[in-house]
């Protein structure tokens, strides 16, 4: 089973700046995550371990681009607090329903 999302955002993701998530680097020293649109699409592969363990490996791409500059991108990269935040969110869950 795979886990796909994909969406657009400018400027945050949920109450963060994009840019705590995002690294798009820098442009005139403001974070580039936090003025471009960006696209941040997450890929969730749950792979089995055996019968019964399994482990979710999460994969995060992200793109900017300018409001003003249609067609020039600039490839971003993750620091990992995503990932980390919907492994806590994952194990959570999993807790509930062992119980």
């Amino acid at each position: 089973m795979v886990f796909r999302s994909a969406a657009n955002h400018r400027q945050t993701l949920g109450k963060k700046r994009l840019s705590h998530f995002i690294d798009c680097g820098n442009m005139l020293g403001v974070p580039t995550a936090d003025s471009y649109e960006v696209w941040v699409r997450l890929v969730s592969p749950i792979i089995p371990i055996d019968g019964s363990l399994s482990t979710v490996r999460t994969e995060v791409e992200a793109t900017a681009r300018a409001g003003d500059r249609p067609g020039e991108t600039v490839r971003c990269t993750s620091n990992g607090a995503l990932e980390s935040r919907l492994a806590a969110l994952l194990t959570e869950e999993a807790a509930k329903l062992a119980k």
